[in-house]
């Protein structure tokens, strides 16, 4: 059967069993005979059998390591941020003496090493109130003796002039010390909650991060370990590791620069500073299904960058927390326009939660006044946002109800006006 005028390879048999090859053997192109070749199936198939289960069994490996990976890195990171937590708990509760500790050297432990900082630097400030305190009575003390003097030379009204002085003394006295107490109260609450509201950010900010990374990671053991890993997913998956990891560098950065006190007046963009707010915030807007509407100019202006960060902050997260407690059956929208305007830049921001009653409109800026439960609010965020724009950046705040209509549909909401001198007064 296998002779042919020209021999060329036959396969005699080919079935589950048995494949069974002729070739014709040639010597000087003359062909001088056959060789056959029979290979046994069964053996492969069985090898090809255990192959795959093999396959199996290191894909559920690989998944198993990869998930103990993800909690233990979600894990150590988690517990980081607690401690963190408990720290300005502590604080907040009276505790001066503690401290972060330090047991890490990436970014979770150099924001750690910042919050030290801060708050020896809180501590540093209250010892100086507290010299100026002193000084400050020293100062009402020899004032006052100078009074008793003039007064032993004076020869009428003697009586009346000396319980004058002297109840003059002690109401000064004691608003002196209110004030002071105020303010201080007021400074560390403010810098309590604002830690409070970076820590909440930080979480939201790498959640998607590290997810990304923990992903990317187990899919390279995984494709590695099925045989399915080519060196373009590879690059892939490390890119997507890399960025995102520059993404948590980046996010630490702008939180430390959040932190650092500066209060020297210098040249900045509002809309980098509105830029660097959002980015603080940005993942909690979208997790709340928040639509930012931006209409901003690039101005320049003198004054403090970081506590008008702190501005925005406030306002910004005062009109999520409205539509997200309102029930608005419409999509939540906040509205952002920076421009320029008679030698001033104007800051506007404005929501679609229905605005504030009119019966409280003119006591949100008062210290303590919140719409909010005890446990969601201090009171004194926006307080705190009008000394700062009033008393530090010389400009001016205020609030009012407006109704508008956007994309054809009509809203209404509050609307914050902010406005700052462009050159420093």
């Amino acid at each position: 059967q296998i002779i042919l005028s020209t021999p060329k390879p036959l396969v005699l048999v080919n079935n589950n069993y048995l494949i069974d090859v002729a070739v014709p053997i040639k010597r000087a192109n003359q062909h001088i005979g056959w060789a056959r070749l029979a290979l046994n199936q069964k053996s492969t198939q069985d090898s090809l059998h255990d192959v795959i289960i093999s396959g199996i069994i290191y894909t559920l490996l690989a998944i198993i390591i990869g998930a103990i990976f993800a909690y233990i890195l979600g894990n150590g990171l988690t517990k980081s941020l607690y401690n963190l937590m408990t720290i300005t708990l502590e604080r907040k509760n009276g505790n001066r003496d503690q401290r972060v500790t330090i047991t890490r050297d990436d970014e979770v432990g150099i924001l750690g090493h910042e919050i030290n900082n801060m708050l020896e630097q809180i501590d540093k400030d209250e010892e100086q109130l507290s010299n100026l305190n002193q000084n400050l009575e020293k100062i009402v003390e020899e004032k006052t003796q100078s009074l008793e003097l003039i007064n032993k030379e004076l020869l009428e009204n003697e009586h009346e002039i000396i319980l004058l002085n002297e109840n003059l003394e002690q109401r000064v006295k004691e608003e002196v010390a209110k004030n002071i107490e105020k303010d201080k109260i007021l400074t560390q609450q403010s810098k309590m909650a604002a830690m409070g509201e970076m820590l909440e950010n930080i979480a939201h900010q790498w959640r998607q991060p590290l997810s990304i990374i923990s992903t990317a990671a187990t899919g390279i053991i995984v494709q590695k370990e099925f045989g399915g890993l080519t060196q373009e997913k590879e690059f892939k998956a490390l890119n997507e590791i890399n960025n995102s990891a520059q993404h948590l560098s980046t996010t630490i950065d702008d939180f430390r620069n959040f932190f650092k006190s500066n209060k020297k007046m210098e040249l900045f963009s509002v809309l980098e500073v509105f830029k660097r707010t959002m980015s603080l915030i940005d993942s909690k807007f979208k997790h709340s299904q928040i639509e930012v509407i931006e209409n901003v100019q690039d101005v320049q202006v003198v004054g403090l960058a970081g506590e008008l960060i702190q501005v925005l902050m406030n306002i910004l997260n005062n009109a999520k927390d409205i539509l997200e407690t309102k029930n608005i059956e419409q999509k939540r929208y906040i509205f952002v326009d920076i421009y320029e305007k008679n030698e001033q830049v104007i800051i506007q921001i404005k929501d679609n939660g229905n605005g504030i009653p009119e019966s409280i409109l003119n006591k949100i800026f008062e210290p303590y006044f919140t719409t909010k439960h005890r446990s969601q609010g201090t009171g004194i965020g926006l307080y705190m946002s009008e000394e700062i724009i009033v008393k530090h950046m010389y400009g001016n705040i205020e609030v009012n109800n407006t109704t508008y209509t956007y994309d054809s549909n009509k809203y209404k909401g509050a609307c914050f006006t902010i406005s700052l001198p462009l050159k420093a007064v």
